[in-house]
């Protein structure tokens, strides 16, 4: 049985791995290539100037543009469905603060006991 402890309560929990798309996931995921998209091409010169033109705080706007820093096997993952059951756009979002391997572990391992820490 695989677990996860996640750093927030420290405490295990089982982790299942699904074969369903997430949309939500997958909806932040695109929406922060489009805004990275935006500001490559010159669309937008900044973050807040996305955030006015979609009506929503730079605070957000700014979380929600690193999910295009994913790496590409996390993001394949999760486009296929193949990400852990517990695995939300939450976590995605904080996985630049801890460097994101644990993602890898959790997208890519099939047996054994995972932890994040």
């Amino acid at each position: 049985m695989q677990h996860l402890s996640t750093g927030h309560d420290h405490a295990k929990r089982p982790v299942t791995f699904r074969e369903i798309r997430n949309n939500t996931m997958i909806e932040a995921i695109a929406r922060a290539f489009r805004w990275q998209r935006l500001l490559e091409n010159g669309s937008y010169g900044c973050l807040d100037e996305i955030a006015k033109a979609e009506r929503i705080g730079p605070s957000f706007v700014s979380r929600a543009v690193r999910l295009a820093l994913l790496a590409p096997d996390i993001v394949e993952a999760i486009l296929a469905g193949k990400q852990p059951a517990s695995l939300t756009v939450k976590d995605l979002r904080g996985c630049r603060r801890r460097g994101g391997e644990h993602l890898l572990q959790l997208c890519h391992s099939q047996a054994g006991g995972i932890t994040v820490s």
